[in-house]
């Protein structure tokens, strides 16, 4: 049986809900989505796309030191994986990511940012990532 992922999800809310920080829930698609809070009870209230939290970017060299380090496997592709020959890069998927940050100091090339620490001009490879896996 597979054991269930977990995921951190912050939200600061503002005006007469409450604030919420730290809800973990299972990390799957009918659990990723929209919380909605009112007094002390959150609930979803909308499924969306997986939040994306690490992106690879170009200056990658697939060394795979990010991949041994990853406790969900979900870097991807590996060097027995067919693509890992025809891509310029690592790909994180979004939907197996823990958000535990593991791949970013192993990571000799520094290519590995959280989503909202990316530098300007490279917004671009969250996109890429996504359609790796797409």
């Amino acid at each position: 049986m597979e054991r269930p992922r977990k995921s951190n999800f912050q939200a600061n809310v503002k005006g007469s809900r409450a604030l919420v920080t730290h809800i973990t829930v299972p990390l799957d698609k009918a659990a990723v989505g929209l919380l909605q809070t009112t007094g002390e009870t959150a609930e979803l209230i909308g499924r969306e796309s997986a939040i994306m939290a690490y992106v690879i970017t170009d200056s990658c060299t697939k060394d795979e030191l990010c991949v041994e380090s990853c406790p969900t496997d979900c870097i991807h592709p590996k060097k027995d994986e067919p693509q890992f020959e025809t891509v310029p890069q690592l790909y994180v998927d979004a939907e197996n990511c823990i958000d535990c940050g593991a791949c970013v100091g192993v990571c000799p090339s520094n290519a590995i940012f959280l989503v909202d620490e990316l530098p300007a001009g490279y917004e671009a490879f969250v996109d890429k990532n996504k359609a790796f896996y797409n």
